[in-house]
Order: structure tokens, then C-alpha cells, then sequence
């Protein structure tokens, strides 16, 4: 997530984390049988658009969602 209010990036990613932390159930037409979080970091970016200095807060969550996926076998 990136946003330029340090407490809006860190409260969507939270939101985020709650939601799929854990979650095992349907994930569109797939099942899930777990969501765990991996890693988590913040980080600060700055980069200049046209004259100006601006800064980037951003948080990145990874992620590693578990399934059964069917391969098709071929004669």
C-alpha cells in the first residue's frame, strides 16, 4: 500500500493483515486452506514529480495463501 499519511497506509494494512491472517474458507470458486503472513515492512519513499519533493509511505505484506490445485494428466 502506498499513501502519503503514514496513519492511512498503516490502518489499511492492518485491516488487511485481519482479514487474511489466518483465513482458511472461499476465496471466489477456490478453497483456501490457510493464509498465513510471512513478512511485513514500511517503508519511506521520496521522488520528485515535475519541481517537487514528494513522499510515499508504504507498507508491504507478504503473504502465502495454501490450496489444492487439480493437474490435469495427459495420455
Amino acid at each position: 500500500m502506498f499513501g502519503t499519511d503514514p496513519d492511512d497506509v498503516e490502518a489499511i494494512g492492518n485491516q488487511l493483515r485481519l482479514a487474511l491472517d489466518g483465513f482458511c474458507g472461499t476465496m471466489g470458486d477456490t478453497a483456501v486452506d490457510c493464509v498465513t503472513i510471512d513478512d511485513e515492512f514500511d517503508d519511506y519513499i521520496e521522488t520528485k514529480i515535475g519541481d517537487d519533493l514528494v513522499g510515499f509511505h508504504r507498507t508491504v505484506l507478504e503473504f502465502t495463501i495454501q490450496h489444492d490445485v487439480a493437474i490435469p494428466v495427459f495420455s
